[in-house]
């Protein structure tokens, strides 16, 4: 699979989806991953890293059959048939123009809110990451 990691666009937004040490187990395992340039600077991750973990830097990474990343796509992003991951907070109505757009472009869409075990406890939760950083902001 060809899978691309984008720097995210939110505005105050730093997160990067996949870790170097992602990366590597994604290659290792015979996938192509393509870390868009300076995805992971803001939280001390390096291309440097990236691409000694496997990656390929590029200027854009949207035309990947896969996106992984952290918030919910920019729609002029979202391709035809793709694959997306991240928080895309469309289950309970928010984002009603996202969902239209995610199913016209016959999307394979994993809402990370969503993915939950049997007990439905969340098993993708940056929920105390976030809650650290908005401490932090806060003082």
């Amino acid at each position: 699979m060809i899978i691309g990691i984008p720097k995210e666009t939110k505005s105050g937004e730093f997160r990067v989806a996949l870790v170097p040490d992602h990366v590597q187990l994604l290659t290792k395992a015979g996938h192509t991953v393509y870390v868009e340039k300076n995805a992971g600077k803001n939280c001390k991750f390096s291309d440097k890293a990236y691409k000694k973990a496997g990656a390929i830097i590029a200027d854009n990474v949207y035309d990947c059959e896969m996106i992984v990343r952290v918030k919910e796509p920019e729609l002029h992003t979202i391709k035809r048939n793709q694959i997306i991951m991240g928080y895309l907070h469309v289950e309970k109505g928010q984002n009603l123009t996202l969902l239209k757009k995610l199913l016209d472009q016959n999307t394979t869409s994993y809402a990370y809110e969503e993915i939950r075990d049997e007990n439905d406890e969340r098993l993708v939760n940056l929920g105390v990451e976030a809650g650290i950083v908005g401490m932090y902001e806060g003082l």
